[in-house]
């Protein structure tokens, strides 16, 4: 499967991952909140959250994986398509342009 076709299918909440990765890493999509806590403010509405678009979170079995966030701040989560916050992951460039994306059930 094309990347392209990859992230349409991640848009509608599938995993997906590359055939060069290990077997229990994989990307979703996930909206990014903003982490109020720290700055003493209200939480975020989830209207305003979605208003921003998704993101894609790397993950490592059901949680985020450990290159998504510093390790001595966040503690690991469980990942959903439900507003949560995280940082960048790590996408092998590479694999862009090949063909060996799946989408896994």
């Amino acid at each position: 499967m094309k990347f392209e076709e990859a992230l349409t299918a991640m848009r509608s909440g599938a995993k997906i991952r590359h055939s060069y990765m290990p077997e229990d890493e994989y990307y979703q999509a996930c909206y990014v909140t903003i982490n109020t806590e720290f700055l003493s403010l209200p939480p975020e509405s989830i209207e305003k959250i979605k208003s921003r678009g998704m993101s894609i979170v790397k993950m490592k079995g059901g949680n985020a994986h450990p290159d998504m966030r510093p390790k001595c701040i966040f503690p690991q989560e469980k990942c959903s398509i439900e507003p949560k916050l995280h940082s960048y992951p790590q996408l092998n460039l590479l694999w862009l342009m090949m063909d060996e994306w799946e989408v896994m059930a």
